[in-house]
Parts: structure tokens; C-alpha cells; sequence
């Protein structure tokens, strides 16, 4: 079983993130760059013909992540980790996503 939905700030996501060699903390991504990183899904939303989209968290932030097109991926549900990599937006001051990225689960920090 899963725990809650993990918070932004979570000390144990961050211990758990700094175990990837390879991923840059959401907190540090950078605009206009490909770039991957590494977190747990704690919110999905599904926009009808539109678009899934979710929040995913490593312990120093929070990411949108988009896929246009989609309703549901599968395995992909709330507390599930992925390893996400793309052009990284700014949409807003403070708000970071990745629209449509290349993704895998991850072994979860949690299990």
C-alpha cells in the first residue's frame, strides 16, 4: 500500500532523488533545456480530449507534467515514480512543466 500523497518539501523524496546520478532536482531545473528528473506523482488531472496531466515532487519541488492527446497512461497512478525527461517551460514565475515527455517508473521511494 501506498502512502498519501508526499509533500513538495519531503526530506525522505529528497534522500530518495539524490539516489539518481543522472537527474537534476525539479527545484534546479533550467527553462529552454532538456533536462530529467525524478519524483512521485501526487496529483493527476485529466482534461477530456485534451490532456493527462500530473504534479510530480522530488522534495525540492514541484513539476506539470503534460501529455496532449492522452486520458490515462498505462501504470501510471497516484504515487507511482518516474524518471521524466524534455524541454523544460516556464508558464508562469514559479511554475515549471514538461509537455509530453519520454517516461519510465522508477523504483518507489516508498515500497
Amino acid at each position: 500500500m501506498r502512502p498519501a500523497p508526499a509533500v513538495v518539501d519531503d526530506p525522505d523524496l529528497a534522500a530518495w532523488r539524490a539516489g539518481f546520478d543522472d537527474v537534476t532536482p525539479i527545484a534546479e531545473l533550467v527553462a529552454r533545456r532538456e533536462q530529467t528528473a525524478v519524483g512521485v506523482v501526487d496529483r493527476m488531472r485529466v482534461t477530456p480530449g485534451r490532456a493527462l496531466s500530473v504534479r510530480l515532487v522530488d522534495g525540492s519541488g514541484a513539476l506539470e507534467v503534460v501529455w496532449t492527446g492522452r486520458q490515462s497512461l498505462p501504470g501510471l497512478t497516484l504515487g507511482t515514480a518516474l524518471r521524466v525527461t524534455a524541454l523544460v517551460v516556464v508558464e508562469r514565475p514559479g511554475h515549471k512543466a514538461l509537455r509530453n515527455p519520454v517516461w519510465a517508473p522508477v523504483a518507489e521511494p516508498f515500497a
